[in-house]
């Protein structure tokens, strides 16, 4: 099946499901969306807000699983092409986690001399 996911500036996160396009609201952010993506096997939804949270949310549960505060809202979220990692990134820096662990620990963090603007996986191996 097909998704559409939308963040708004208000927190609320909403996924479209088609054949429908049926939205479901799941639990958002307190203040803007600043990224999501849906995971590859689709049950999952990653997303970071203005409010400093990730979160990753079951979407047929619409329950939030994890989720983590950093010290400044994080820009972007990246799910890895086979959702085993995904990376956070804040303003100089990137970092890596277990998507199938709730670690608080990062497996790579990366300091970038200059503010990242945005984050992609290029392949998984």
């Amino acid at each position: 099946y097909k998704l559409l996911a939308s963040g708004a500036r208000n927190g609320r996160i909403i996924v479209y499901n088609n054949p429908g396009w049926v939205p479901t609201e799941l639990k958002g952010h307190i203040g803007a969306v600043n990224d999501l993506q849906v995971h590859p096997d689709k049950k999952f939804l990653l997303s970071v807000g203005m409010d400093k949270f990730m979160r990753v949310t079951n979407i047929a549960g619409s329950r939030t699983v994890d989720s983590r505060k950093f010290s400044e809202a994080p820009s972007h979220c990246v799910y890895s092409p086979k959702g085993i990692t995904y990376c956070i990134s804040l303003s100089k820096s990137l970092l890596v986690y277990d998507a199938q662990a709730s670690s608080e620990k990062a497996l790579m963090e990366y300091k970038s001399a200059d503010i990242i603007h945005c984050v992609r996986y290029v392949s998984e191996s």
